[in-house]
């Protein structure tokens, strides 16, 4: 990880001795950037690697990624919901979903694992919002 800290008394950077003077900004931005590259690609690494081993019996494998993304996943369903007991129902078949098709070998590995999670939770959401749709509203005054 790169530290650059500026010493006002000598105007340089202590962490590599380099002057203000030769400080490059683009080289900079470019290193935060490959920097952040490389935690997106470990991260992606990191789920891929949990879902090979959920698949291959690991069930605490599949605690962690629902624990890593529980926060993106259960807001992206409130945010089209406002609800919180439907939230947690679309949150839970969401996750029945992806078991099942872990379970079945139908998923295929690409590195992408929150986006196809996202998408399964998008089409749940319709399906709710088909489903209230169709299904008649009752009134429980009892008349």
């Amino acid at each position: 990880m790169l530290y650059l800290r500026h010493n006002h008394f000598k105007n340089t950077c202590v962490s590599h001795n380099i002057t203000l003077e030769d400080f490059n900004p683009h080289l900079l931005r470019s290193t935060l950037l490959a920097t952040k590259s490389n935690i997106m690609k470990k991260e992606l690494i990191q789920d891929a690697e949990l879902v090979s081993n959920y698949i291959k019996g690991n069930e605490n494998a599949l605690s962690i990624l629902i624990q890593r993304h529980k926060q993106k996943i259960y807001s992206f369903i409130y945010s089209k919901v406002y609800d919180r007991d439907i939230t947690e129902d679309v949150f839970q078949d969401t996750f029945i979903k992806v078991i099942k098709t872990l379970k079945l070998g139908k998923y295929n590995e690409e590195g992408k694992f929150l986006p196809w999670v996202m998408r399964i939770a998008h089409n749940l959401v319709i399906d709710h919002f088909r489903k209230n749709s169709r299904m008649p509203k009752f009134d429980n005054t009892g008349e």
